[in-house]
């Protein structure tokens, strides 16, 4: 699995939509060469944005944008943290309100939904993963950073993420940064 900072709507591409910032593409990008996902790549979204910076789920407007633009887009991941979103309704009415309909919904996990959505003629599917235990990604880039390099470097975790993400194991990821790894491992069975 890779990661690319440019969606093209390729057929193994799966448009990556971050609730609020930068950090969380550095999660990402560091993190998918631990996984197997073959022929996948997470493609962030690097297409002018509106005006203002989205948070939440009015980060998904980007989704919508690259979809009018007459991009083909098969799979998103929705990473957002907690802080943002109360429950997965929220998301779920926001996009409804914004002309999906709603054709299935599974349960991953309590931190990952999946959606199978449809807009006018175009289907998708949305990976909508939480970050965060309590507020947001910087706790579980906390616990990565401290269970790989120890406390001392947790007090400085993104100084420290890329050595203890060479350092983790799949399995260390999966503990600490339970939404996007339950998301990627979909992905790779899919």
């Amino acid at each position: 699995m890779k990661f690319t900072p440019s969606f093209e709507g390729g057929e193994h591409q799966v448009l990556l939509i971050f609730g609020d910032g930068r950090k969380d593409e550095k999660l990402v990008r560091l993190a998918t060469p631990k996984f197997n996902g073959k022929s996948l790549l997470l493609c962030s979204l690097s297409h002018p944005l509106p005006r203002r910076k989205p948070t939440g789920a009015s980060a998904l407007e980007g989704l919508i944008l690259i979809m009018d633009k007459g991009f083909i887009v098969r799979k998103a991941l929705f990473y957002v943290d907690r802080e943002h979103i109360r429950s997965f309704e929220v998301v779920k009415e926001w996009l409804k309100g914004h002309g999906f309909t709603i054709e299935k919904e599974e349960r991953l996990s309590d931190d990952v939904v999946f959606l199978s959505l449809a807009r006018g003629y175009r289907k998708l599917g949305l990976y909508v993963a939480l970050a965060g235990k309590v507020k947001n990604l910087n706790e579980e880039v906390e616990d990565l950073v401290e269970r790989i390099l120890g406390e001392e470097a947790a007090r400085k975790a993104w100084r420290y993420l890329k050595a203890a993400i060479n350092r983790a194991s799949q399995q260390d990821i999966f503990i600490s940064v339970k939404g996007l790894s339950v998301v990627i491992k979909a992905l790779e069975q899919n």
